[in-house]
């Protein structure tokens, strides 16, 4: 599952070569956990990607109230 993991990292990050995302896809094609990873781990990851756009935001404002 190791694997899994960091391919389903590069992935989210759009880092994953033509390589990882072909063995990206044969695991999704033959193990349901892998599912459930991609969906959980895609999840978390654009949580954390608007709470970081949320706090940039909230950080520019406060500059330009206070700057």
């Amino acid at each position: 599952m190791a694997k899994a993991a960091q391919l389903i990292s590069d992935y989210l990050d759009g880092e994953l070569d033509e390589a990882g995302l072909a063995q990206l896809a044969e695991l999704l094609r033959n193990d349901a956990t892998v599912v459930d990873q991609v969906v959980m781990d895609s999840f978390v990851h654009s949580q954390l990607h608007q709470w970081m756009n949320d706090r940039r935001i909230q950080e520019e404002i406060l500059a330009d109230a206070f700057g």
